[in-house]
């Protein structure tokens, strides 16, 4: 019954409003525009600045794109989620300087972008960092300490 109505409403209706920000996101990502990416950073609906920064993981690093990711980071009005995507492409491209300000994320994000934070700032490797991941090893959520404890070793 609930796929009877859905193809209905798609018939009717055409594409629903979230697709236009997430075939654009697609596209760029896939053509390797960076300057449409960079763009989706800003965009109003979170899940596409989240897609955004995820696509952005897979093209070579630009000053805009890492100052813009960075203060995504930064950014204690994002969501968490959107924080940690964001974090997760500064780690795939080595921006060592992005530490403080994952540490400072990671000690206001959610529980559930926490653990990606982290992962992020693992993934960076850098003095502060390593130091940052020993002290979660005593965090309440038993798969962030888990994994601080794997990271450490």
């Amino acid at each position: 019954m609930k796929l009877m109505w859905m193809v209905a409403i798609l018939m009717a209706g055409g594409a629903p409003a979230w697709a236009g920000p997430i075939r654009g996101l697609v596209k760029a990502g896939a053509t390797s525009n960076a300057t449409a990416l960079e763009k989706g950073l800003t965009h109003k609906k979170s899940y596409a600045r989240e897609l955004a920064a995820r696509q952005l993981a897979r093209l070579q690093p630009t000053d805009n794109a890492t100052a813009l990711l960075a203060a995504c980071v930064k950014s204690s009005a994002e969501r968490g989620y959107v924080r940690a995507a964001c974090a997760s492409t500064l780690a795939t491209w080595g921006v060592k300087s992005a530490d403080e300000a994952i540490i400072a994320a990671i000690a206001e994000a959610p529980p559930d972008a926490k653990y990606w934070l982290a992962e992020a700032l693992h993934r960076l490797d850098t003095p502060a960092g390593r130091s940052h991941i020993v002290g979660l090893q005593s965090d309440m959520d038993v798969f962030l300490a888990t994994s601080a404890r794997e990271w450490s070793k």
